[in-house]
């Protein structure tokens, strides 16, 4: 998972927003296009209610039967990145008590 570059104080190694005073928390860097994804997911949390993931399927992706293993194995990435920030939201608010 690209980690974000900012240090938020209320969401840190989520939320990617660098202006100190945000309410609306998300991370939207591992986007299909930008990794090469045929899903896109992320990471939000708007106006303090709970947080969210995500996954974004846009537009229906057509692929060659051969190249299946790889759109998997994509898959399987993004599915590893919605894993480890499940386990960063559960890090944080553990953190919080």
């Amino acid at each position: 998972m690209t980690t974000p570059t900012t240090t938020c104080p209320v969401w840190p190694g989520l939320c990617d927003d660098a202006d100190p005073l945000h309410r609306d928390h998300a991370n939207h860097q591992l986007s299909g296009q930008k990794m090469g994804w045929p899903v896109s997911v992320g990471f939000v949390e708007l106006s303090d209610r709970k947080p969210l993931l995500y996954i974004d399927a846009g537009l229906a992706s057509d692929f060659d039967p051969k190249d299946a293993p790889k759109v998997a194995a994509q898959l399987r990435a993004a599915a590893e990145a919605i894993e480890k920030m499940q386990h960063r939201v559960t890090e944080v608010q553990a953190a919080r008590g």
